[in-house]
């Protein structure tokens, strides 16, 4: 079972990532590099 927690953090991580950017890329970019940190 997922933990609501984590969910809950992972849509407050990507929701900043989107209010702080004005195009797309960068902030997808950002995402992908967490992912990457968080599960290798």
């Amino acid at each position: 079972m997922i933990p609501l927690g984590k969910i809950i953090l992972e849509m407050l991580f990507m929701l900043k990532d989107y209010i702080e950017i004005d195009s797309l890329g960068p902030g997808l970019g950002r995402y992908f590099d967490r992912q990457s940190a968080l599960y290798g």
